[in-house]
């Protein structure tokens, strides 16, 4: 093979490799997002409604990602530092 030969397959290996580590990126985030939230709503007798919510805290974007989303739900105040 000459030197084309070996530069088409580089090209061709670098791509599937490209795709190959997106693919497994892709694939731990969405695994984390499944585990990452628990959230019960309790309504009493009362007309009362609680709700509880656990959180992994094991990724901070997954994380800051989700408090926001739930200050919005919620209509909470930001948080301030």
């Amino acid at each position: 093979m000459d030197w084309w030969g070996y530069f088409l397959l580089g090209v061709i290996a670098y791509q599937v490799l490209k795709l190959l580590t997106k693919a497994i990126n892709r694939t731990v985030i969405e695994y984390r997002q499944k585990r990452f939230l628990k959230l019960v709503n309790i309504t009493f007798l009362e007309r009362k409604k609680v709700t509880l919510i656990s959180v992994d805290t094991s990724d901070k974007r997954a994380m800051a990602r989700l408090e926001r989303q739930l200050r919005e739900q919620f209509d909470l105040p930001k948080k301030q530092n």
